[in-house]
């Protein structure tokens, strides 16, 4: 028992604690600049993607309603409703829209879409009360809003990537604690000596 309390004499080490809490704070350092430059990186290829996808519902909902029969009209609009989530609304002046947070990866969507479907396109979280991501095209002349759910375009990846994260930081911990008694081992013998 003596022997194995004395194996672990360098738990009770100051040098192994300084030791160990300074490979924490590099690792934290490290994993709080790698996030910051993934999201920095990653932004502008997430922005071009979101972008696409909304710009293709867009551009096959407006041909789809264009060259439809007019007495079939109902019937897609019900399906795009139904099946894809896709509802159309008439843009009227009296709307209350309210507009989406002004966020870096919103700009850049925004710059994307504009500079495809024009630059009169409107965009809104809110439009009348209704939550969505609200998008306006033109037919003809009259003014639509497309609606579509916000989770369709804002995956949930957030907890998947806190839990990446938390497994990378207790693994480093793990690896923290026995790089330190690596260290700390020598040199307690040499200060014993």
């Amino acid at each position: 028992m003596r022997t194995y309390l004395n194996s672990l004499d360098w738990l009770r080490s100051g040098l192994f604690w300084r030791t160990f809490f300074f490979l924490v704070l590099l690792v934290l350092a490290s994993m709080s600049t790698w996030f910051g430059s993934f999201k920095i990186v990653e932004r502008t290829p997430r922005a071009q993607q979101i972008a696409a996808q909304i710009i293709s519902i867009v551009s096959i909902t407006k041909s789809a309603l264009t060259h439809s029969a007019p007495e079939k009209r109902a019937e897609l609009l019900f399906d795009l409703a139904s099946n894809e989530g896709i509802r159309i609304y008439l843009l009227e002046e009296n709307d209350q829209v309210v507009e989406p947070e002004a966020t870096l990866l919103f700009k850049e969507v925004q710059n994307f879409i504009q500079s495809k479907l024009g630059k009169t396109t409107r965009f809104a979280e809110k439009m009348n009360s209704i939550p969505g991501f609200w998008i306006s095209f033109e037919i003809d002349g009259d003014q639509y809003w497309l609606r579509l759910e916000q989770d369709r375009l804002d995956p949930g990846d957030g907890l998947q990537f806190l839990g990446w994260a938390a497994i990378t930081l207790f693994l480093t911990l793990i690896g923290a604690v026995f790089i330190s008694r690596l260290i700390n081992d020598p040199l307690s013998r040499l200060s014993a000596a």
